[in-house]
C-alpha cells in the first residue's frame, strides 16, 4: 500500500519512538525515579518529536508492507541492546551489594523492590540508589538523550541488516564480575581479617560464643568501612561509568 508523506512522518515517528521506548522501559536509572507510566510514555513521545525534527531523516517509506513491522522488531532490539549496557554496569552495585550482604550477615535482610517485585539486597539496593544519584548529579540522564541522538545517526533508520554486538556484550558482561569485586573489595579484606581475628580468639577462649559475638562485630565494622569508602569510590565510579560509554561506542559504531 502506498503511503502519503503524511504517512511517512509517522511512520518514521513510530520507529523512533519505538527505538526510544525500548530504552526506557529497561532503564534502571528511570525506575529509580520511579515516574509513572503515562509520564514515561509522553516524555518518550516528547524525545521522539524532537528527535524527528532535529535531524534529517531521508525518504524510507514508498508503500506499507511486511517489511515494516521487521524495522519495528530491529528498532526495539537497538533500544534493548543501548539498555543492556545500562543494566549490566548498575547490576555492579547490586552484585557488590549481595557480596558485602553475605560478608556482613545481611543475606537475610532482604527487601523487596516495588518495581520488579522481586528482593533486592539491602546494600546492594544502598549502592544502586548511591550510583544512580552520583550519574544524575554527574549529567548522566543528558548523556542518555544525546546518545539517542547519535545513535540514529550511526545506526539510521533503514537498516536492514543490524547484528547485535555479542563481543561488546561478553565484554563488559566480564567487567561486571571484576568491577563488584574491586567495589566491595576493602570491605571484604578487612571483614576476612576479622574473621581470622575472631578464629583465634574462638580458639583460646573457648568459653565465648564467636558467632553471636561476630554478627554485631562485622555489621558495625562493615558499615563504618562502608561509609569510609565513599572518600575512595570516585576513581572505581569512573571506571564503572566509563565501561558504560566504552560499550556505547562499540556497539553503535560496530
Amino acid at each position: 500500500m502506498n503511503v502519503s508523506i503524511a504517512q511517512e512522518q509517522i511512520l518514521v515517528l513510530i520507529l523512533i519512538f519505538v527505538r526510544i521506548s525500548a530504552f526506557f522501559v529497561l532503564l534502571p536509572v528511570i525506575n529509580f525515579i520511579k515516574l509513572p507510566v503515562v509520564v514515561r510514555i509522553l516524555l518518550a513521545v516528547a524525545l521522539a518529536v524532537l528527535i524527528k525534527y532535529s535531524l534529517d531523516f531521508p525518504p524510507i517509506f514508498k508503500e506499507l508492507n511486511a517489511v515494516y513491522i521487521f524495522k519495528i522488531i530491529i528498532e526495539a532490539s537497538i533500544g534493548a541492546m543501548m539498555a543492556f549496557g545500562v543494566l549490566a554496569v548498575f547490576s555492579i552495585f547490586q552484585l557488590a551489594g549481595r557480596i558485602l550482604d553475605f560478608q556482613m550477615g545481611l543475606a537475610v535482610a532482604s527487601q523487596i523492590d516495588p518495581i520488579s517485585k522481586t528482593q533486592s539486597p539491602m546494600i546492594g539496593t544502598l549502592l544502586f540508589y548511591l550510583g544512580s544519584i552520583i550519574f544524575i548529579l554527574e549529567g548522566g540522564l543528558h548523556v542518555f538523550v544525546k546518545t539517542l541522538f547519535t545513535s540514529f545517526e550511526l545506526i539510521p533508520l533503514n537498516t536492514m541488516e543490524y547484528q547485535l554486538p555479542v563481543e561488546a556484550m561478553i565484554s563488559l558482561f566480564g567487567l561486571v564480575f571484576s568491577l563488584a569485586f574491586i567495589l566491595a573489595a576493602p570491605v571484604i579484606v578487612t571483614l576476612l581479617l576479622i574473621d581470622i581475628a575472631l578464629s583465634f580468639s574462638a580458639r583460646f577462649m573457648p568459653q565465648m560464643n564467636i558467632f553471636i559475638l561476630s554478627i554485631p562485630v562485622k555489621i558495625y565494622i562493615g558499615f563504618i568501612l562502608l561509609a569510609m569508602s565513599v572518600l575512595w569510590m570516585e576513581p572505581i565510579l569512573e571506571r564503572i561509568y566509563q565501561a558504560l560509554f566504552d560499550y556505547w561506542q562499540a556497539a553503535l559504531r560496530g
